[in-house]
């Protein structure tokens, strides 16, 4: 018997690459993939959509089926623009599931939207925002234990791009802000400057003060410091154009009295 696998493993090595994928497809259990989003806005409200063809009262998360070759992430946001015209931000993957019945697997993200909710599917019949404790009478209770458990459950990771080159571009601005501004002129600069993390290019935004490390060689003279980082420089240039980074130079650019960028890519 020893012998009998050890002359079929030979003849399957010898077979040619696309044979042997074909073998594999052939034999082996197939799935389709899914990806849903659980989205909370500010007020701590999930988005539910009643689809017209999901079974029972048709309420459940967003999402959607994976297109051949298409990345879980990319699926998800495509998944929302159709459906919501919703595009979101912090999405984070925190679980992955196996529904046996259906031969399917379930990628669950979080996030939060970045703009407003305009339904234009025909496949959507109503899409509402609900508090946590007033969902639907009749949500299942299989979607019930999906949003309780994509809530509480840790992320898994923050993904990075749905693409294969996994550089991405960063955008780092220091700010000098003026000593004599006023505090309603402060916080409407530091309002600005997080409406900068909002941009729909925009992957992962930070903005922040000087840390407390005190060493010769650290610059702590700078008053905010704002990291944006996009997928690659065609999403920082959408970034420049936004009307959002627009307003925040026309309204809060005489704020500060000096400003240094610094541009970067990774995978150097």
């Amino acid at each position: 018997m020893n012998l009998l696998n050890a002359l079929a493993s030979k003849l399957w090595q010898c077979l040619p690459r696309r044979i042997r994928r074909l073998g594999v497809l052939l034999t082996e259990s197939r799935f389709t993939a899914t990806a849903g989003a659980v989205i909370t806005d500010d007020a701590g409200r999930v988005l539910l959509l009643q689809h017209r063809f999901r079974p029972g009262s048709g309420w459940g998360i967003p999402g959607g089926f994976l297109q051949p070759g298409e990345q879980p992430e990319a699926a998800i946001r495509r998944e929302l623009r159709e459906e919501t015209g919703l595009e979101v931000r912090q999405l984070e993957l925190v679980f992955v599931r196996a529904l046996e019945p259906y031969q399917q697997i379930e990628i669950i993200f979080r996030c939060v939207p970045n703009g407003d909710l305009h339904p234009q599917s025909h496949e959507i019949n109503r899409a509402e925002w609900f508090p946590l404790d007033a969902l639907p009478a009749n949500l299942s209770d299989d979607q019930r234990h999906l949003i309780e458990t994509a809530l509480l459950k840790p992320a898994t990771c923050n993904l990075q791009p749905a693409t294969n080159n996994l550089t991405m571009f960063i955008h780092s601005v220091y700010f000098w802000l003026k000593s004599d501004l006023t505090e309603a002129q402060r916080e409407e600069f530091w309002a600005g400057a997080h409406s900068l993390t909002t941009i729909s290019s925009v992957r992962h935004g930070f903005v922040g003060t000087p840390a407390a490390t005190d060493r010769p060689i650290i610059d702590r003279s700078y008053s905010c410091a704002l990291i944006i980082i996009c997928d690659d420089e065609a999403g920082h240039e959408a970034y420049q154009v936004d009307p959002i980074h627009d307003r925040f130079r026309e309204e809060c650019g005489e704020f500060w009295s000096k400003v240094l960028i610094y541009d970067a890519v990774t995978g150097g």
